[in-house]
């Protein structure tokens, strides 16, 4: 008889084993440096305008966001958001994004973003560039009151980031050093040339993109 389980046993072992719950593989979850969907206003940010440049946080909902960050500026008159300070060490790999909607295509090197290592601007025709060896290249087009999603994957150790618009991969361009200490957006030439407007939210910057 014990012969007879023993064979059993090895015929069908599975129903013989104990049968145990499968192993779960633990996701990683980003560590996120800095957040911003403008739901409580400017709040610690700083505001630098010269000429009647103009800055301003809008409620926007029927563009499916509650609030974004308005960013306007024209020749003569400069307009420009610096991101309160944070906690982070901008020597290491990290991952920044944001919305960017352009309110119409009279736009030029308008900042789209720039930290200590990297500067995203607005070229002729609506034209996303990166500052890449002290020359801009080309991003991509993007349209006009359209939501688009800008995203960087930064490696300083490198000297190089990767830019991508509305979720695709689009050029590797050389980091820089840029003297901003935390983020910037906007106009920061009072000049006859840089200009634009434009709207910010949903900024991220965290250890790697989601």
């Amino acid at each position: 008889m014990r012969l007879a389980i023993v064979v059993l046993c090895m015929l069908f072992l599975t129903g013989c084993m104990e049968s145990r719950p499968p192993v779960k593989e633990a996701v990683y979850q980003p560590h996120v440096f800095f957040s911003e969907d403008f739901a409580n206003g400017l709040g610690n940010w700083t505001v630098i305008s010269s000429g009647g440049g103009g800055m301003r946080v809008e409620d926007i909902r029927e563009l499916a966001v509650d609030k974004a960050l308005g960013v306007r500026s024209q020749m003569m008159k400069s307009a420009y958001a610096k991101a309160p300070g944070f906690q982070m060490d901008w020597s290491k790999d990290y991952a920044v994004s944001f919305d960017l909607l352009l309110q119409h295509r009279d736009n030029y090197g308008y900042i789209l973003y720039q930290d200590p290592n990297i500067r995203i601007t607005l070229g002729e025709a609506s034209g996303i560039m990166c500052e890449s060896q002290g020359k801009n290249q080309l991003v991509g087009r993007i349209d006009t009151n359209t939501w688009h999603r800008i995203a960087a994957d930064v490696s300083p150790r490198f000297g190089e980031y990767e830019v991508y618009l509305d979720g695709e991969r689009k050029v590797s361009c050389s980091t820089g050093k840029y003297d901003v200490g935390t983020f910037i957006l906007g106009d920061t030439d009072p000049g006859d040339q840089v200009h634009g407007d434009g709207l910010w939210d949903n900024i991220r910057i965290a250890d790697q993109l989601p």
